[in-house]
């Protein structure tokens, strides 16, 4: 019962944020108002609460300190990786489906060549604006063309590839002034061709 609780909190939480601010200034004008007065079980379309966003800021100061503008943008930007292809977020009922979804293996593929395991430390010294003996990894690609090769791109360590689904790496990138490595991408069409994207916002070596 304690767990069934916590979840509906989780995704209370999750709907909340998938959802606006309903007492939003921007929701003040007639489209607004139309938005408002949705059921919560009703889909709603990014793409028309970004309208009425848009609207209300065309004769606004956007710089203004604690104007809201850039958590708006921020959530905007999260949010539109989730919606549908008409635009529409997902409702607390698709949320839950999801969620049991998950809970029961439907629709969750596993690698057959993946067995990650973790090569440790376990333990660290923790220091300011850094963590000695770790790392951190922000892009995976594996091949479309081969499940065994794959990519990783470091903030501030280079691409790294596998051609034995992650027995052993060799690292691609030492020769480069720009070892920053923040996306990857291969070609469907010709797995000679890699797109990376460079840099990373938190690595102050890696611009």
């Amino acid at each position: 019962m304690i767990r069934k609780l916590l979840m509906l909190c989780l995704l209370a939480g999750v709907h909340s944020h998938a959802q606006f601010n309903q007492n939003a200034p921007w929701l003040a004008g007639p489209d607004g108002e139309q938005l408002k007065s949705l059921s919560p079980d009703k889909p709603r379309s990014i793409y028309e609460i970004s309208e009425a966003f848009e609207e209300y800021w065309k004769d606004k100061d956007i710089s203004a300190k604690g104007s809201g503008f850039k958590p708006y943008k921020r959530w905007e930007n999260y949010w539109m990786h989730f919606v549908d292809p008409q635009g529409y977020l997902p409702t607390p009922k698709e949320l839950w489906r999801a969620w049991e979804n998950k809970q029961s293996g439907m629709g969750m593929k596993i690698n057959p060549t993946s067995a990650w395991i973790s090569v440790g430390p376990q333990q660290v010294g923790i220091f300011s604006g850094r963590l000695p003996g770790t790392g951190r990894t922000n892009a995976i690609e594996v091949d479309p063309n081969d499940p065994n090769t794959w990519y990783v791109g470091a903030p501030a360590g280079g691409i790294w590839k596998t051609t034995d689904a992650g027995l052993t790496w060799t690292n691609l990138f030492d020769d480069f002034p720009q070892i920053g490595v923040s996306s990857i991408a291969v070609d469907p069409n010709n797995s000679n061709i890699i797109y990376i994207a460079t840099g990373d916002d938190d690595a102050a070596d890696s611009y």
